[in-house]
């Protein structure tokens, strides 16, 4: 996947892998090592640019970083009340 060996070969050397879930669509098609600082779905195809995603501090996920709650994403303040 995007020139890398296995997802095994890239946790296994301390690396993080290129695709996570998509706060979009939920899939997990969103690559997050893109030229540029940028991020894209291969699902939905959702494109966003650097600091328009934040990872939550809970769950490890992306999400819009303009409608998260101090580092935490909406799933996440759902799930504590």
């Amino acid at each position: 996947v995007l020139g890398y060996d296995s997802r095994y070969a890239v946790e296994k050397d301390g690396r993080e892998w290129p695709l996570s879930t998509c706060p979009e669509c939920d899939d997990n098609t969103l690559a997050t090592r893109i030229p540029g600082d940028r991020a894209y779905c291969f699902n939905c195809g959702k494109k966003w640019d650097s600091g328009e995603l934040a990872r939550c501090s809970l769950c490890n996920e992306f999400y819009p970083a303009d409608v998260g709650f101090g580092g935490i994403c909406i799933s996440c303040v759902r799930e504590k009340m």
